[in-house]
């Protein structure tokens, strides 16, 4: 997999380059301070994958993603973010616009050795995984009658929901974007509770359950402790916090646990 660097500090730039470097099925073809530089570019380097930083001078990681889309939508991203509310919005919104996954920025107070560290623990698996899935993904023709009952398929699949209590989901890599469109689909009147735990930080769970609740028809909030599961409503498990539903006196209530 051919990578591109894209970071208005040169330091992170070197950084991610020198983690990236100890995979041998990864080549580093080139970096750029900002956006409008890494389009610039891509015709020339022709990588598979961005490392894109969302806040940077010029053309930052936002304009960057809208650009890509249009242009090069065969190029995948991989997003740095900080983590704080603004980096935790920032990064739900590339994840709508294609970014494949996301990292979080080590603080500006950590040392390089630590900072290599982090990459070296969260970038490098996920960037492996991603070759892994390319590959695995390659063209193939696929006969008509695979698709055919796609949507039929789908239709089996909620009417064996609906007999449930609780429709619980679990995602990670992709979860934000499928979990946009689901919440689109749900009706107003859905007998169920939705319980969703996403593989993310704390902070970022916050503010995707902001934003679910503002895109669907169903009430969203990150869960609380105790509170109890009501029919029609969604629930997002904290940052870096199981979920599950106890008997409380009878009553369905959240547990939460680490």
């Amino acid at each position: 997999m051919k990578v591109m660097v894209v970071d208005d500090s040169a330091l992170y730039r070197k950084t991610i380059a020198d983690v990236l470097a100890e995979d041998p099925a990864i080549e580093v073809v080139g970096s750029a301070p900002n956006g409008r530089i890494a389009m610039m570019k891509i015709p020339e380097l022709q990588p598979d994958m961005l490392t894109l930083d969302m806040e940077m001078p010029e053309m930052d990681g936002i304009a960057t993603l809208r650009e890509l889309t249009l242009k090069h939508p065969r190029i995948k991203s991989v997003v740095f973010s900080a983590h704080t509310e603004k980096g935790a919005e920032l990064t739900l919104d590339a994840l709508r616009l294609g970014a494949v996954d996301f990292v979080t920025k080590p603080s500006g107070g950590q040392s390089i050795e630590l900072s290599m560290r982090k990459m070296r623990e969260e970038l490098l698996p996920k960037l492996q995984a991603l070759t892994r899935n390319r590959q695995a993904q390659m063209p193939r023709r696929q006969p008509l009658a695979r698709h055919s009952g796609a949507g039929l398929e789908q239709k089996r699949t909620m009417q064996k929901l609906l007999p449930r209590d609780v429709i619980a989901i679990g995602v990670s890599t992709g979860g934000p974007p499928t979990l946009h469109k689901l919440f689109t689909q749900f009706p107003r009147e859905l007998k169920q509770a939705v319980l969703i735990v996403q593989h993310m930080p704390p902070i970022f769970t916050k503010k995707l359950a902001e934003q679910l609740d503002k895109v669907g028809r169903l009430p969203v909030h990150e869960a609380r402790a105790g509170e109890p599961v009501r029919p029609g409503h969604a629930y997002i498990a904290p940052g870096d916090y199981h979920m599950e539903v106890a008997d409380r006196n009878g009553v369905k209530a959240i547990h939460l646990h680490q």
